[in-house]
């Protein structure tokens, strides 16, 4: 029996440390808070552990694996759009570099301009 590895790596991801969801949730709230009030950006800070950049970069490397494995549309699910990729690349980007790197944070609109062939941050 031959298994997708787009869907290896979809169950991979429910394997991924559970702590993130509060988090997701605390930003949902504040993006959903600065849409009633109108405003247009937002800046958001996330207390991350160090940890959260290597799982942060194993779940953009397991996303695209099944993205890959969507383009022949055997899983009941949809591939990513080119922008929600770039975005994830962005955001495993900026997690990489200021948690391993002590970088100081770059903007969505400065980041998204570069070239769009951009190679995704690596595992």
């Amino acid at each position: 029996q031959v298994i997708d590895p787009g869907l290896v790596a979809l169950r991979a991801v429910s394997d991924l440390p559970a702590d993130a969801a509060p988090r997701r949730r605390g930003t949902r709230r504040a993006v959903e808070q600065a849409q009633a009030q109108g405003l247009a950006e937002l800046d958001v800070t996330v207390d991350l552990p160090v940890s959260a950049a290597r799982e942060a970069a194993r779940l953009h490397q397991l996303l695209a694996v099944s993205d890959e494995g969507l383009a022949d549309e055997q899983l009941l699910t949809v591939r990513a759009e080119p922008d929600v990729v770039r975005l994830r690349a962005w955001m495993i980007e900026q997690v990489q570099a200021q948690l391993e790197a002590g970088a100081e944070a770059v903007a969505w609109s400065d980041w998204a301009p570069r070239d769009a062939a951009s190679p995704p941050p690596q595992a």
